[in-house]
């Protein structure tokens, strides 16, 4: 799911990026600043570059068992999903940083149009769930400490807080009905 929705991400983003500055070139990539050995790969050079630098539990929601109604009188039992939100990277990795500057900005425009995208792979529309994306303001401090931690020179960029991505398997199991008897506890008249 989460290579899924941020993938679609980029593929959108990359196309605001081609029709804005009518190039065909990629320029919005998903990765991390650094390779394994601390250097940054050419590929992500001159590119807008998302990474994601923290997933967090959602717990807003109380873990409990859902049940999703079968043919002839049977239900399956699903637990709850995991909720994450998503704190998300956008950084100008531009050699020419007025360049940098250029394709950061359009693709702010890009997030500022556009704050909430369909999760992709969910056929039920009435159900679809929609990622939102905040804008996080960090201190001097906080940045400070979020590109040491990356092990990474700063470059222009900002963080997004992407709201909310649901994994739930449908692999649950079957339950027979109980007469007079509904899942949540209620009785049937």
């Amino acid at each position: 799911m989460l290579y899924e929705a941020l993938h679609t991400i980029v593929d959108r983003l990359n196309g605001h990026l081609k029709e804005n500055f009518r190039q065909s070139e990629d320029k919005a990539l998903l990765g991390g600043l650094l390779d394994i050995e601390g250097s940054l790969p050419e590929r992500h050079r001159n590119k807008v570059l998302l990474s994601v630098v923290n997933l967090q539990e959602e717990t807003v929601r109380q873990r409990s068992l859902t049940y999703v109604p079968l043919p002839d009188r049977k239900q399956l039992k699903l637990p709850q999903p995991y909720d994450f939100n998503v704190d998300l990277l956008l950084s100008a990795v531009f050699e020419e940083y007025d360049e940098g500057l250029k394709f950061l900005s359009e693709a702010l425009y890009f997030f500022q149009a556009q704050p909430e995208f369909p999760v992709p792979g969910q056929p039920d529309a009435e159900y679809q769930q929609h990622l939102s994306f905040e804008l996080v303001k960090l201190t001097y401090q906080e940045m400070h400490s979020l590109w040491t931690a990356l092990g990474a020179k700063y470059v222009p960029s900002v963080l997004f807080k992407v709201r909310m991505l649901s994994f739930q398997n449908a692999k649950g199991t079957v339950i027979a009905e109980i007469e007079g008897v509904q899942p949540e506890g209620g009785i049937r008249n």
